[in-house]
């Protein structure tokens, strides 16, 4: 009996160490961005900084999405974020509404609404010209996203139909970025979003099933002593 409640005391903690793991909403994701391709010499340059940037999708409130674009760069570094673009397709025209900049942003940013003439994005597959965007309220870095700042737009939209559309790349974003090391500037766009990418358990799940494991294992030698026993 005590053996019993031994292996559900164990078994209980494993199931919810990995139920606490699997109940987290998926109400955001984080997309990363990747060049455009082809291009000259000279635009490949600072191809090398495109990890420096990142791209969080959240579901804000029931009826709005928020897009946040980070830029990660060291300190040291001056770049920065001039002008942001949205291209949706014809589509799906009505997918995004209601444009409002500047939400949750960190740091000094400040964007207006303006539409942005993104370079390079005449090379982006399927990019449809620039449905939405903005760019830096003043001339310099100031209100541009510099290093550790992040910059947020909120749009009327349905999340689920934000992702499918981010999945099957009928939302694209490019970033336009400037004052790198060696003084030039670079486009980068959203990279694939793999909705179902490969799990990997978190270690309070690790912890939970070891436990029942070792557990498991320790029961499982104490019965075939206590059985080698009698049969002696």
């Amino acid at each position: 009996m005590k053996h019993t409640s031994v292996l559900s005391a164990l078994l209980v903690g494993a199931s919810a160490a990995v139920v606490t793991t699997a109940a987290r909403p998926a109400t955001a994701i984080t997309i990363n961005f990747q060049n455009v391709f082809p291009a000259t010499a000279a635009e490949q340059v600072n191809d090398i900084y495109v990890g420096n940037f990142s791209l969080n999708v959240t579901q804000n409130t029931a009826s709005t999405v928020l897009f946040s674009f980070s830029n990660n760069s060291p300190a040291s570094q001056s770049t920065a974020i001039r002008d942001v673009a949205f291209s949706v397709d014809p589509s799906i025209s009505g997918l995004l509404s209601n444009v409002t900049p500047n939400v949750g942003n960190t740091g000094n940013v400040n964007f207006n609404t303006s539409l942005p003439n993104s370079p390079q994005s005449n090379n982006i597959p399927g990019w449809d010209g620039e449905t939405f965007g903005g760019r830096r309220v003043t001339p310099g870095n100031a209100a541009a996203v510099q290093s550790g700042e992040t910059l947020g737009f909120q749009f009327t939209a349905n999340y689920n139909n934000v992702i499918a559309a981010l999945i099957n790349r009928k939302l694209q974003l490019a970033i336009h970025v400037i004052s790198f090391p060696n003084r030039g500037s670079d486009t980068f766009y959203n990279a694939d979003y793999n909705p179902n990418p490969q799990p990997v358990p978190e270690p309070i799940t690790m912890l939970g099933l070891g436990v029942g494991t070792v557990g498991l294992g320790a029961l499982k030698r104490r019965y075939g002593n206590k059985k080698a026993k009698v049969t002696v």
